[in-house]
């Protein structure tokens, strides 16, 4: 007998387990989230992301999104000893031109309409926030106390762990599967009525209501009955760096330790910033676009979204604004570098909804910073 279920969630990242805890708040009885890898510390791009929490933008709906995430993820039980689920540091919006201040300035101002606490900074009040900063080297920053660092696949098991408490109480059923790939969705007169997988113990669940929350492998699974994901796939480059002589203080075996000063962004550049105990981590967003087709990710089920670090696009402008920046990394190699893929939409915004095909929907294109509000928001969809 095949298995059933009122509903099959597609993808065990963030956004995926925050739905199912939203769902099963909201009444659900029978869910089942499937995997095509691990659970939580999957195949995704919640489980390599740096993991910065960043609320606000010049979004409305995006701020509401970010906040409510930022809010719900600090009231997570830990999910294991040895690691802070979250980091509750705030964020730091960097500007090292003018024009960019400028914007602070105008977002500083766009914050207060939107209900959210922030700091105009100088450049020597910032470097009281990450003392390992030059503060000659920019104009000021935008403080936003809210905005937090958190281990993403931690988010996701503590969201899946409360979901499976919460559906105990109300007696109903929430199942987790690993190694699970959806490899077609099984349509009748314009409605979801099952999946097929490729794991042998589970060929085929039947279920009423299909949610996709698979980002970056979302196009290739709703092209067959001629639904368009308007999202890709770019790489992203992330590195941490050697231990450097004035984090010395902050012991890697102390998870209070890991981050003390708030994440940084600087967008002239397309660069972040965030602490890794006795070290830092950079990601770089200005470098050549890297595309990558979901059709070819799907392919080869057993792929991740982790690609090979491609040096030429780090070495140059980039590097040379962080070590402005952060003159103490001058001499500091590159560990584990690597270019992960992230999920952008056309217009930056999610793709949530159901598509035309009945009792199929999405909540995709969302990143760490807006997971829990997109899940809310697509939980609610479905439920009224």
């Amino acid at each position: 007998m095949p298995e059933q279920a009122q509903l099959v969630i597609i993808g065990s990242g963030i956004v995926g387990c925050a739905a199912a805890y939203h769902l099963v708040e909201l009444g659900w009885k029978d869910i089942i989230v499937v995997d095509k890898g691990e659970l939580f510390e999957n195949d995704g791009s919640t489980s390599h992301a740096p993991g910065g929490v960043v609320p606000l933008s010049h979004s409305k709906l995006m701020t509401q999104f970010g906040m409510y995430t930022a809010d719900l993820i600090k009231t997570l039980k830990p999910f294991r000893e040895d690691r802070n689920t979250c980091n509750p540091v705030g964020q730091l919006e960097v500007a090292i031109s003018e024009e960019r201040w400028q914007d602070m300035i105008r977002l500083h101002g766009t914050a207060k309409a939107f209900g959210v606490e922030t700091h105009l900074l100088s450049p020597e009040e910032s470097v009281g926030l990450i003392p390992v900063m030059d503060s000659k080297a920019f104009v000021g920053s935008l403080h936003i106390p809210s905005g937090c660092i958190v281990k993403g696949a931690d988010v996701s098991g503590a969201f899946a762990r409360d979901a499976q408490e919460k559906a105990e109480s109300a007696n109903s059923t929430l199942r987790f599967m690993s190694h699970t790939a959806v490899t077609e969705t099984d349509v009748k007169d314009g409605k979801v009525v099952g999946v097929k997988t490729n794991n042998p113990k589970v060929p085929y669940i039947s279920c009423e209501s299909v949610l996709l929350c698979a980002n970056v492998w979302s196009p290739a699974m709703t092209e067959q009955f001629g639904v368009d994901v308007p999202l890709r796939a770019f790489e992203h480059q992330y590195s941490r760096l050697e231990p450097m002589d004035n984090l010395s203080q902050f012991d890697p075996n102390n998870k209070d330790h890991e981050v003390v000063f708030p994440t940084m962004r600087e967008l002239d550049s397309g660069m972040y910033y965030r602490q890794h105990w006795n070290s830092y981590g950079l990601g770089n967003y200005g470098h050549t676009p890297h595309m990558v087709r979901a059709q070819d990710l799907f392919k080869d089920l057993s792929a991740n979204a982790m690609y090979p670090f491609t040096p030429e696009d780090f070495y140059g402008e980039p590097w040379e604004n962080a070590v402005r920046l952060f003159p103490s990394i001058k001499d500091k190699e590159l560990v584990e570098p690597f270019n992960g893929l992230m999920a952008f939409s056309v217009d930056g915004m999610p793709i949530i909804g159901e598509t035309k095909v009945k009792g199929f929907w999405t909540a995709t294109a969302s990143w760490i910073t807006h997971a829990a509000g997109v899940a809310k928001s697509v939980s609610e969809w479905m439920t009224y």
